[in-house]
């Protein structure tokens, strides 16, 4: 009994479970399958250049992205991804141009004007960049990558109050929140308590920002521990304020009763009130490097959105 072929709706469907369960191979395979059907089908294309610049392919993602757009012109997310393609190969009046297109097609896209400003503010045209950060935000507010772009451009201008406060949208407590499962502090009085300073970014925040750490003793901290690549661990034990260094990967040193905070926080850096905000988040897809350039680009699957 041989096994039916795959109708095209079928290896769509395939493909779209594929990509999700991260099966790159897979959807690669069911993606061609299927054009192999209808050689012109826009989605087709466009997902197969999603995964083929996930797979490290530009030039052939960059075909399909074109194709895509030759049979459906007007589909602005399928712009965006081509923008975030040829940004990342610093070809930025082709990227400015998609982003643009983008935005003709959708105005009130915060993905699209969240990456035309990061486009923008490699080139130093700040003022523009910023205006780009506050429209996709004004649009959506809970935009994250937005609200993290801006807070790179706000603390780069020396601008702290706004910048730290807009840094919370930073992903930092969920990562740790996967592997320890203990309340986060939130600015309440630390008398008699212990805390955890959760990792950095890179090792230049961690070393600019755990020097606080005896700000937090002052605070009534009794204890205060600091989770850290493993190279800084010798030079963290040796720091004012700070009772433990644990590098990652060590054995867990039994962390139930810490609270989890970041040195990167509100309370300490604004003199704000304590009470006023919790500690700023941060993620591993956050720069380290702070020479302006904001980092986070937005690309989805065009395949959720659109199709024949």
């Amino acid at each position: 009994m041989t096994t039916p072929t795959p109708t095209a709706d079928q290896l769509f469907d395939a493909a779209n479970r594929q990509m999700r369960a991260g099966e790159w191979a897979a959807a690669e395979a069911s993606l061609r399958d299927l054009l192999s059907l209808d050689p012109d089908l826009p989605e087709a294309h466009a997902n197969l250049a999603y995964l083929l610049e996930i797979l490290g392919h530009p030039a052939a993602a960059e075909n399909h992205y074109r194709q895509a757009l030759n049979g459906m012109p007007d589909q602005p997310q399928t712009h965006i991804n081509l923008g975030a393609l040829l940004a990342a190969q610093k070809r930025d009046v082709e990227a400015e141009a998609a982003y643009r297109r983008a935005l003709q097609l959708d105005p009130a896209s915060p993905a699209a004007w969240s990456n035309l400003g990061v486009l923008l503010a490699y080139q130093k045209r700040e003022t523009e960049a910023e205006a780009c950060y506050r429209t996709a935000l004004a649009h959506a507010p809970e935009h994250r990558n937005a609200a993290f772009n801006l807070a790179y451009l706000l603390l780069r201008q020396g601008r702290y109050e706004e910048g730290w406060r807009r840094l919370e949208a930073r992903d930092w407590y969920a990562q740790i929140q996967q592997h320890l499962d203990i309340p986060r502090w939130q600015g309440e009085s630390l008398a008699g308590k212990s805390l955890l300073i959760g990792l950095e970014a890179g090792h230049g925040d961690m070393i600019q920002f755990c020097r606080y750490g005896q700000q937090l003793k002052t605070l009534g901290a009794a204890r205060v521990s600091v989770l850290c690549h493993s190279p800084l661990k010798t030079l963290f034990t040796r720091l004012d304020g700070i009772d433990d260094a644990i590098a990652v990967g060590d054995p867990d040193p039994g962390l139930t009763p810490f609270r989890p905070t970041s040195l990167t926080c509100t309370p300490i850096l604004t003199r704000s009130p304590v009470g006023e905000s919790a500690s700023a988040k941060t993620g591993a897809n956050c720069a380290s490097d702070w020479s302006g350039k904001a980092i986070r680009v937005s690309r989805t699957t065009p395949s959720v959105r659109y199709r024949r």
